[in-house]
């Protein structure tokens, strides 16, 4: 069975990560695990509502099995990330984009870069396209 993991904080950019990763899922027959990193930051209550509105989507989906865990650290969210994906086995990380800004350029967010670097499997990094033209 093809695993996916999905890392969340509850962003646009995660809920179009999470549509992406329940169509690969049913095509693989696979399962996709919602791995939240809880750190010193605390959620909003906007945030939690939409990680719950994607394992819902996620679960109204035939053929996908989907869990939920959460993880609690500090800071090191790129950290938790690569050690749920080394030990549970995963075929495929599944994230949404966070960006900084630097010199005023957009980049991808520090967290998505280190797991894009070192991660045991394949990463898909999502950017959701009306987020980031509202953001222009």
């Amino acid at each position: 069975m093809k695993r996916i993991l999905l890392p969340v904080k509850g962003s646009r950019n995660d809920t179009k990560a999470g549509e992406i990763a329940g169509i690969i899922g049913q095509e693989l027959n696979g399962e996709v695990t919602i791995f939240h990193v809880e750190g010193s930051d605390l959620l909003t209550p906007e945030q939690a509502t939409a990680i719950t509105r994607i394992k819902n989507r996620l679960d109204d989906l035939n053929g996908l099995e989907c869990r939920m865990v959460s993880a609690t650290v500090s800071p090191d969210a790129a950290g938790a990330i690569l050690s749920e994906a080394a030990k549970g086995g995963y075929s495929y990380i599944i994230m949404g984009a966070r960006q900084d800004a630097v010199n005023g350029t957009k980049i991808v967010g520090s967290t998505s870069r280190f797991v894009l670097e070192k991660a045991p499997c394949p990463v898909m990094i999502v950017k959701d396209v009306e987020e980031a033209n509202l953001r222009k």
